[in-house]
């Protein structure tokens, strides 16, 4: 009996094609691509790819169990040649090597399902990278770089750790931690090492990786391309869906597992500590993660998020919430492009509308191509201009309307690279409902109460936040001195102190901020947003102090 004929991309790329148009021979084409070898890094990749969307956009119920099948095979049948070749794709099994924070080192190696973590280079100057690790050594064994001075790297790692590579990265750790240093220094002498990391295992990358999901929804028809963001947001808030203690933090890794095989993670999803999900309808499950408390942002409120399709892995990314408003960006996983993209990133708004009580979104100027050549060449602009975000200068209004009704009328027209870089750096904005509080730029914000900080205590910071404790506690309640030391309110005292004529404050204004500062420290910061928007005068003296600086 003759073998099979080894798959190919092409074969891969029509099947695709049948699926997202809902054609009548779509089985046919997909069923017949299972089995055949696959001989070429690029053709797993693609056939992953096909199996992912398949699994979040079954058009039939057997489809689904058919597409995890599948996948497994695919995963069972990789030799050690093709794993290697697809390092860093985010298929399970096949290694990710790259340069992690300490955090989500951290959360890494405290894994249990099998994932192997391991260090596999120190990249750092060996005169740099010997006195950065001297101080994690024993006492007894502080000498051994001096004694080694010419050895490469992996012979001081050897003769230190022990023969065994495995154990590098466990040693590295268990020494930082032990090391008395606090999170800011440990994060630091971690980024002097310059280590890049392994990170391999069933578990790790987007083939397996699953958020809690019921009975698949089916697209009997292919993917829907409708997308209404003022009809999503009038829809009403989203259902929460319950979790246990347990599905929490087995979410909190997954989604730490599958950013990083793809090199990549973010500060919500890195530093995880809660974890919410909410059902938005056709499948498709948002988590929302606020930045924990230790490391959460002054003045914005930084709530990342994972959305899933059917339990599979769709898109990440984050909001940057102020008052009324906020920066919002976006990243769908390659798997799942030519979906219901759309349509996701209305439910994603809508969500953030009515959770946060946001009511102007700006798209963030990176997503859009500033500074950023792949979103330039993707015309990731043009995605959100279709959803109604529009410049907010008029002259660059009336331009982004010329070249959008260019692009319409001819698929061959392309908006000068130029003119497209001009329209990136002024941004776009999306209003949902009117919004009577003016826009504070908390960039300028920040750094006017760092030239506070300078101007009145020379720059001194333990001195201007004791001082800043001191008189701005002396005009609140008493229970406000509960704040603790690096708590993610402290910060807010010095922001509070920079204020000139806090004294002249009303009581009720002033205790209002008692309820901002506890709030702040909440693992989420749902009700500080909502109380925050309501207390104009605060709002109207830092607004005007990122004005004066």
């Amino acid at each position: 009996m003759r073998a099979p004929r080894p798959l190919q991309t092409q074969e891969i790329l029509d099947a695709r094609t049948a699926i997202v148009r809902g054609a009548a021979d779509r089985e046919s084409r997909l069923f017949a691509l299972r089995g055949r070898p696959v001989r070429r890094a690029r053709v797993a990749r693609e056939w992953h790819e096909l199996l992912l969307f398949v699994r979040a956009h079954p058009y039939a119920p057997h489809v689904a169990a058919w597409a995890d099948d599948t996948l497994a095979e695919l995963i069972d049948g990789l030799d050690d040649a093709l794993r290697d070749a697809l390092a860093n794709s985010g298929i399970a099994t096949t290694p990710t090597r790259s340069t992690f924070s300490w955090p989500l080192v951290q959360a890494l190696s405290r894994a249990e399902d099998g994932t192997l973590v391991q260090l596999d280079a120190l990249e750092a100057q060996p005169g740099v990278l010997f006195e950065t690790m001297r101080p994690l050594l024993a006492p007894v064994a502080r000498e051994t770089p001096d004694l080694l001075p010419d050895a490469h790297v992996d012979t001081v790692l050897r003769t230190t750790f022990g023969d065994d590579r495995r154990t590098w990265l466990a040693h590295l750790v268990r020494a930082l931690q032990a090391a008395p240093l606090g999170t800011a220094w440990r994060t630091y002498v971690w980024m002097q090492l310059a280590a890049t990391v392994c990170v391999q295992g069933r578990a790790a990358g987007l083939s397996f990786a699953r958020a809690p999901q019921t009975t698949p929804v089916l697209v009997p028809h292919g993917p829907k391309r409708d997308a209404d963001v003022q009809a999503a947001c009038a829809a009403g808030p989203p259902a929460t869906v319950p979790l246990t203690a347990r599905q929490r933090t087995g979410l909190q890794q997954s989604m730490r597992l599958v950013l990083a095989s793809l090199q990549r993670e973010t500060d919500p999803v890195t530093h995880a500590e809660t974890v919410t999900l909410h059902d938005m309808g056709r499948g498709v499950r948002i988590a929302l993660v606020p930045l924990a408390p230790a490391v959460r942002l002054p003045f914005d409120s930084y709530v990342g998020f994972m959305a899933f399709r059917n339990g599979v892995p769709l898109a990440y990314g984050g909001a940057w919430i102020y008052p009324g408003r906020s920066k919002v960006g976006i990243n769908v996983f390659p798997a799942m492009r030519g979906g219901e993209s759309a349509w996701f990133f209305t439910q994603l708004l809508r969500l953030y509308h009515h959770r946060f009580d946001v009511r102007v979104f700006e798209a963030e100027n990176y997503q859009l191509g500033l500074g950023n050549a792949e979103g330039l060449r993707s015309g990731a602009y043009w995605f959100y201009y279709r959803l109604g975000f529009v410049p907010t200068d008029a002259r660059l209004a009336r331009v982004a309307a010329r070249e959008f009704a260019r692009l319409q009328a001819s698929r061959a027209y392309t908006v000068p690279r130029a003119l497209l870089r001009e329209l990136v750096a002024d941004g776009l904005e999306l209003t949902i409902a009117p919004e009577p509080i003016a826009p504070t730029d908390t960039g300028a914000l920040t750094l006017a109460v760092q030239q506070h900080i300078a101007a009145r205590y020379g720059g001194d910071v333990p001195a201007a936040t004791r001082a800043a404790l001191h008189r701005v506690g002396a005009l609140l309640p008493a229970r406000a001195s509960r704040t603790s030391p690096g708590s993610a309110a402290t910060a807010w005292y010095t922001a509070l102190d920079a204020i000139p004529d806090l004294e002249r404050w009303t009581l009720r204004e002033r205790r209002a901020l008692v309820s901002l500062l506890e709030t702040k420290d909440a693992p989420d910061e749902q009700r500080h947003q909502r109380l925050l928007r309501h207390h104009t005068r605060l709002l109207d003296a830092w607004r005007a102090l990122s004005k004066a600086r």
